[in-house]
């Protein structure tokens, strides 16, 4: 229900849905995805320009990932910290997050997660003037996909390609 709300626009309700779900969920012992969830409490938060709240999530998903070694969605709370620190003003600590982003999908073999990390680190080098290392990498990645063009990463990866 709160991912739900979260497309619907009334993202302060879905956070509170999604904690609600995560309290019961660890109520219950059922700790799986919750890596996920709070990768997506703080893609809300990131949307609602909450960057330290944000933040704050970040630092408990990361927490629960080093504790349980779930780390289905760790490149994903990377790729999100490291939006989130661009937020805050933090380019190079932004930076160094993308890139260990980058670098967790590449070892998973999680090609969708890679090709996120790909484009915002992309995004990054586009605003500081390093234009042709962004077109290498997110060309690079985006040229290993097949099908799935119709998808929002990929869109939004072929956007930026096509303005660099």
């Amino acid at each position: 229900m709160g991912w739900v709300e979260s497309r619907t626009g009334d993202r302060d309700s879905a956070i509170a849905r999604l904690r609600e779900g995560l309290s019961l969920a660890h109520h219950a012992q059922t700790l799986e995805f919750t890596s996920h969830l709070l990768g997506t409490i703080a893609q809300l938060q990131l949307e609602m320009g909450a960057s330290r709240e944000g933040l704050a999530t970040i630092d408990e998903a990361l927490a629960f990932v080093e504790a349980t070694g779930e780390r289905f969605w760790e490149a994903e709370i990377h790729r999100l910290k490291g939006t989130l620190l661009l937020l805050e003003g933090a380019d190079g600590s932004a930076e160094a997050c993308l890139r260990r982003a980058l670098e967790i999908a590449r070892s998973q073999g999680a090609r969708s997660l890679e090709l996120r990390a790909a484009t915002s680190l992309s995004q990054l080098w586009s605003d500081k003037s390093r234009k042709d290392e962004a077109r290498s990498l997110l060309a690079s990645v985006y040229g290993g996909f097949t099908e799935g063009f119709d998808t929002q990463d990929l869109r939004d990866a072929k956007a930026l390609l096509d303005s660099l």
